[in-house]
């Protein structure tokens, strides 16, 4: 086994478990955005490990696929991103339910503290007292 082996082992491996823990968050979470949250971060680091060890494996036999395989990493971090926001943005818009031990609604501008809502200003306020209690 050389060191290149090792190499794209490695980032397989890496990119593997990114997705898992993708999966399972996805299936854990809550509520729609914390799902969101996490197979968006595992498409974009693990889909991106696979192809770096995908540039690392063919190196030697196909020296012009190193520049499109970095293209789609590129791609990748570009939309991934984008889209779980989109979503995300239309899902509140179309008013899907926050999960209920959410604490700040920061598109809103309010924080939940029980049954009671406060408006930001307030929020902000009683943080800068907890910080300085004298």
């Amino acid at each position: 086994m050389s060191i290149n082996d090792i190499v794209v082992s490695f980032f397989l491996l890496v990119g593997i478990f990114f997705i898992i823990t993708g999966t399972v968050g996805l299936l854990r979470l809550p509520d729609f955005y914390n799902r969101i949250h996490a197979p968006t971060k595992a498409t974009t680091l693990g889909v991106s490990s696979i192809i770096l060890g995908a540039i690392i494996h063919f190196y030697g036999v196909l020296p012009d696929a190193g520049f499109k395989e970095l293209l789609a990493i590129l791609f990748i971090f570009l939309t991934a991103p984008v889209g779980a926001h989109m979503l995300a943005k239309a899902a509140y818009h179309s008013k899907v339910e926050i999960w209920k031990h959410t604490i700040i609604d920061e598109r809103a501008g309010k924080r939940v503290i029980g049954e009671e809502l406060l408006p930001r200003e307030e929020v902000l306020e009683q943080k800068e007292e907890e910080r300085n209690p004298d």
